[in-house]
């Protein structure tokens, strides 16, 4: 079945949302946005969180410590990396972090190549903009020499998930397409979740 990530939850109603939902991951965004949220916030959250539902740091080059604190912390259970991580950065992670499963965010265009980022656990599909709500070129998904599970991001909503699902990623990855006037909206979030599980 195809997993479902809702990002940038910000409030406690927004993770009681996801619970009911049983989504399997929810994402905290602690780069600079207006999702972000801060580690006391995360805390707060996480500890709402259903221990069903993995939940997934959002970061943008980030200092290594501050990732590997909120793993300790049983703040983050997944590090997604959305800056200019190379390998190098990966690597030195994933030695204080082992048993954490680590994401890169990659802008899908023409000639991308993701052997760059060997260590990684998962790729997320974006079209570079983070948030926006504009998803990239989907015809060029067939074209991409990936090997690993990845989850579709960027512009996705209820109105077209279903589209998505046709590409069969791992997972599908969702944040501004389940908004209304910037706040996540529980009637979104069900569609799109029974959009995705053909409910």
């Amino acid at each position: 079945m195809t997993k479902i990530k809702i990002c940038g939850l910000s409030r406690l109603s927004d993770v009681d949302r996801a619970n009911g939902l049983a989504v399997e991951y929810v994402g905290f965004v602690f780069a600079e946005s207006r999702r972000q949220v801060t580690p006391p916030q995360a805390e707060a959250l996480k500890a709402r969180l259903s221990s069903d539902i993995q939940s997934v740091g959002v970061f943008v080059n980030d200092g290594i410590q501050k990732i590997e604190w909120l793993v300790n912390q049983h703040v983050i259970d997944v590090a997604q990396l959305h800056g200019q991580e190379d390998e190098a950065y990966i690597q030195e992670l994933k030695k204080l972090c082992p048993n954490t499963p680590i994401w890169k965010a990659v802008t899908v265009e023409n000639g991308v190549d993701f052997t760059q980022w060997d260590s990684v656990d998962c790729f997320v599909l974006d079209n570079g903009a983070g948030g926006t709500g504009e998803r990239f070129d989907w015809s060029l998904l067939p074209t991409l020499q990936i090997t690993k599970p990845y989850f579709l991001a960027g512009g996705l909503t209820p109105e077209n998930v279903e589209q998505a699902l046709t590409f069969a990623p791992y997972g599908v990855d969702v944040s501004g397409g389940v908004e209304t006037d910037g706040n996540k909206d529980g009637n979104k979030m069900k569609l799109f979740v029974s959009k995705v599980r053909g409910i």
